[in-house]
């Protein structure tokens, strides 16, 4: 799962910076982009944080993280990389959610 993160954050720098005209603002979209979603993913979606979801509701709200990572992707025109993106880390979320929900019982 960790390299999906990583991936997708990569992903949201290369979309952050395609997304608007060269210039400065491209590369501020480029470094706020995946640090906005990072933030966000340490107060709500990481495993250890204290207020954040929990179960299948952070399993779901990851799963919409990577899908607008992989629609982002599709926007700016590398759609295989997004298509790639979404399927192995909702795949792997789904595999890691149903381990846990095993463990549970």
């Amino acid at each position: 799962m960790f390299v999906c993160e990583l991936a997708m954050l990569a992903g949201l720098a290369v979309a952050g910076f395609r997304l608007i005209p060269p210039g400065p603002m491209a590369y501020a979209l480029m470094v706020a982009l995946p640090i906005a979603v990072a933030v966000i993913w340490g107060l709500l979606l990481a495993p250890r944080s204290t207020k954040g979801l929990k179960g299948r509701a952070a399993t779901i709200g990851k799963c919409i993280v990577f899908v607008v990572a992989g629609l982002l992707l599709a926007v700016i025109g590398l759609w295989p990389w997004g298509l790639a993106l979404v399927v192995v880390a909702v795949l792997a979320l789904l595999m890691a959610d149903r381990e846990a929900a095993g463990r549970r019982r």
